[in-house]
């Protein structure tokens, strides 16, 4: 049997053990681990014993043997074998054993990989929500804002080895923020928690983020005076990374392409800002920017060339080594210290692998099959890290590897070049169609425009200066350095000119959202016309592309029903409402210091989830920012929508969405201000300002209506305001669901207000162990009084029902962090 026949099965069957893996609610147990085990062994026993028997046991053997078992000589086992052998189908059942105990081997394995993982989280569970004290080292470069700085810490002392803690240290102002170093050791008083995120269909799951990473705790710094560094214990690597880190923070000329000098030369990213994100993903060149498998190539293939043309020179050299074999070793070695200035981050250990084995059986005098080499290094990389697969970029990285080693690069001349490349590119942009869409429901169209320009740009013109700068710089000979980052940074601002232009044009990025349904279907097109080759798999792969990609994949709610969508945006509101042909975001979450926006981390997300391409009212209850803060972002997202507010004077928010308010798409919500949706009334009972304290109470109050069932969203309210609507409007306050007003403080839900609306349902929009205790036991016992049935996004995460004729309300009530539960998720 050849092993090369069995290795790309070999290799699916284990990466589709680690997904059904993932895909399960809680871990299995020690027993299910070891009876699956047990029977991955028996599979393995039994491949090998039908593989003797089908590559060395003859005729005369298996004709002996029959003969002596009357069972199977009547079975005629001579003749089945023989039929086996004449078609090619010996191996088969070899590969169907060795492929099951592989997917039973990935399934047991993936789980001990995990439960270790999570286990270090479990010894700190009792030094979670409180202060205390540890000793770390720094082993990440510290991401400095205004404000805070971000930084991982590895702790030794808690009990375990190798216990990694994210923590954000916050400006005081008695403690200037300290200037952190890799391999520092620290002393630190910090509040730390379980690593639990925002929840929401569409977001990015950080929990599944922090356990690839191996993050088994989060938190901040407590500013006290003891805090204070220890020592160092730095090692070669990290000294060169500081180095250079340091040297380009503060010796280089402040640029907008900064940021993206410290990605290309240290795989550092934190420092890129929205903006930078914005104009990268319109354009599809984020991968561009970043150390990954393209950049790790880049190198290794200017390390090859150099090293290929120098050894031929000396050609005695060769008669001791080869100058493939030489040029290979240097590549390897050129490419480990490139990965080594990033710190070896993820993707370049996967990136590394790959090369590894590409370049080993170079070094070895292998001649390789055609992507042999790839699955080699999935396999490889599985095994080391079977949390890899959890992460977006092993999925992009292998695709496009996939992609890039199937195209053939001709070197006939510069036409030819041309060709190949314009190939390669349009074949690379036709993978990622699919894989970009279901990560991040949207994809840019001038993408393979602004590759065409971006990668060769990055190739030749960027990162061979790029390396020669950084290894100056690490030589300590500035008076080179200097110049040569000059020049690429020069270089970065032409191609950024160029890329902000392209991200302003009209047509900048397509929002789709893709089905799992679509994307299996994708997959096995791409399959098969990788099988067939040539022009036709490309045109006929386009061609189903397109049709999967508009299959319908969710339904709108009927004329007379609604749905509604409470988001999980920490300690704020956001509530997105939809009716058959409408829909309405009320409120838009928090935005943060750090650069978190709920509107653009949060609530753009859910919406291309569901499909949503255009919003018709934007809601911005108050200009609190725990309910406002997103509101920029959303409308920018969709200009044409018509915004709804009760903000009388400028303020922060309203300085953001515009100076000019534009009184054909902009409102204020006045009492009476109502409207009808595909048989859904929307009417607002807003208190006028003359009766309303300063602060919540100026705050918009809306209702909505389906049929006898209806939706009141207070916002902030309080007390005073509460009791002018029990005064004034009673008969409009009676709701089957109720968002809590002021997420469920005590400073609201009197008693008169929850008599009067009486909810089936109170949702209470809270963070986590959020700071203000809420929502209050006092407010929690009043609407248990009632026999209220109580949610909230804490627990929940995104919180959606569907109200209407002919839909039973208890039946449609989704959880999302419970339905869609996973054993790493934090209870």
């Amino acid at each position: 049997m050849r092993t090369k026949s069995i290795l790309p099965s070999l290799a699916v069957s284990y990466l589709l053990g680690l997904l059904y893996l993932y895909h399960q609610s809680v871990l299995p147990s020690v027993l299910n681990r070891a009876i699956v085990l047990g029977v991955a062994i028996f599979f393995l026993i039994l491949s090998f014993f039908v593989a003797k028997c089908d590559l060395k046991m003859d005729s005369e053997y298996v004709f002996s043997f029959s003969k002596r078992h009357l069972f199977a000589q009547s079975i005629h086992l001579q003749t089945f074998l023989s039929k086996l052998q004449k078609h090619k189908l010996q191996l088969v059942p070899t590969q169907a054993c060795i492929c099951l105990a592989s997917l039973l081997i990935a399934w047991v394995w993936g789980a001990c990989y995990s439960q270790h993982q999570l286990t270090k989280r479990l010894h700190l569970v009792g030094q979670f929500n409180k202060s205390m004290t540890i000793v770390g080292r720094v082993i990440s470069l510290p991401s400095r804002g205004a404000y805070q700085q971000r930084f991982s810490l590895l702790v030794d002392h808690l009990g375990l080895e190798h216990v990694i803690i994210q923590l954000s240290w916050y400006l005081s102002r008695h403690n200037p923020l300290p200037r952190l170093h890799l391999g520092d050791i620290w002393q630190l008083n910090v509040r730390l928690h379980l690593p639990r995120a925002l929840l929401n269909p569409g977001g990015k799951d950080m929990e599944a983020h922090w356990l690839a990473k191996g993050v088994s705790a989060v938190g901040s710094v407590v500013n006290r005076a003891d805090n204070h560094m220890i020592g160092h214990r730095r090692s070669l690597i990290d000294q060169w990374r500081n180095h250079l880190f340091y040297y380009i923070k503060d010796k280089l000329p402040y640029s907008p392409v900064k940021p993206l000098i410290l990605a290309l030369s240290l795989g550092f990213s934190q420092g890129l800002s929205s903006d930078h994100y914005k104009i990268l993903r319109d354009t599809g060149t984020v991968h561009l920017m970043a150390i990954s498998g393209l950049h790790i190539g880049l190198v290794a293939a200017f390390f090859y060339g150099i090293a290929n043309v120098l050894w031929r020179i000396g050609s005695p050299l060769m008669l001791l080594l080869p100058a493939q074999q030489f040029a290979a070793l240097i590549a390897l070695l050129g490419s480990t210290l490139y990965a080594a200035l990033a710190g070896f981050s993820l993707p370049t250990q996967r990136a590394l692998c790959m090369l590894t084995v590409l370049l080993s059986a170079r070094l070895l005098r292998r001649c390789l099959v055609k992507r042999y080499h790839l699955w080699l290094a999935l396999l490889l990389i599985l095994i080391y890290d079977p949390l890899a697969a959890l992460t977006p970029a092993f999925w992009l990285s292998f695709v496009a590897a996939w992609v890039l080693l199937g195209g053939s690069i001709s070197h006939r001349g510069f036409g030819g070049w041309c060709r190949s490349f314009l190939c390669i590119q349009w074949r690379i942009g036709l993978a990622m169609i699919p894989l970009t869409l279901w990560f991040f429901h949207q994809f840019a169209y001038l993408g393979f425009l602004a590759n065409l320009l971006a990668v060769p740009w990055i190739s030749y013109l960027v990162m061979p200066f790029l390396l020669l700068a950084c290894l100056c710089c690490l030589l300590h000979g500035y008076i080179l350095s200097a110049p040569l980052f000059s020049l690429v940074t020069f270089s970065l601002q032409k191609l950024w000119y160029v890329l902000h232009s392209l991200s302003a044009l009209p047509l900048d990025t397509w929002q789709h959202h893709l089905p799992l349904h679509s994307l299996l279907l994708m997959a096995g097109t791409w399959c098969l016309s990788t099988m067939m080759g040539g022009y036709l798999s490309v045109y006929s792969l386009l061609g189903m592309w397109l049709v999967f990609l508009y299959l319908p994949f969710g339904k709108s709610p009927a004329y007379g029903q609604c749905q509604l969508s409470v988001l999980d945006v920490g300690q704020g509101l956001s509530t997105v409402i939809r009716t058959h042909r409408h829909t309405l975001v009320f409120d838009m979450g928090p935005r943060h210091y750090g650069g978190f926006d709920s509107g653009t981390r949060i609530v753009l997300p859910y919406l291309r989830h569901l499909g949503i391409t255009d919003v018709n009212r934007l809601i911005i209850s108050h200009s609190d920012n725990d309910h406002a803060g997103g509101a920029p972002a959303l409308k920018q997202a969709f200009p044409r929508a018509i915004v709804i507010d009760n903000l009388k004077k400028p303020n922060l928010t309203s300085k953001k969405i515009g100076k000019k308010r534009d009184r054909e798409r902009h409102y204020f919500c006045k009492a009476g201000l109502q409207w009808e949706w595909d048989g859904v009334l929307f009417e607002f009972l807003t208190i006028p300002t003359k009766f309303a304290k300063p602060g919540n109470d100026h705050a918009c109050v809306m209702r909505v209506s389906v049929g006898r069932q209806a939706i009141l969203l207070p916002a902030d309210i309080e007390h005073h305001a509460e009791a002018y609507l029990v005064e004034h409007q009673r008969d409009k306050l009676s709701a089957t669901v109720l968002i809590a007003p002021h997420h469920g403080s005590i400073s609201s839900s009197s008693p008169a207000f929850v008599k009067a609306v009486q909810p089936e349902y109170v949702i209470f929009p809270i963070g986590w162990h959020n700071r203000y205790h809420f929502p209050h036991q006092r407010v929690v016992s009043r609407y248990h009084a009632i026999s209220a049935k109580l949610l909230d996004t804490a627990s929940c995460g995104t919180i959606e029902m569907s109200l209407g004729l002919n839909i039973d309300l208890n039946s449609s009530i989704h959880c999302y962090r419970k339905i869609h539960h996973r054993f790493w998720y934090t209870h």
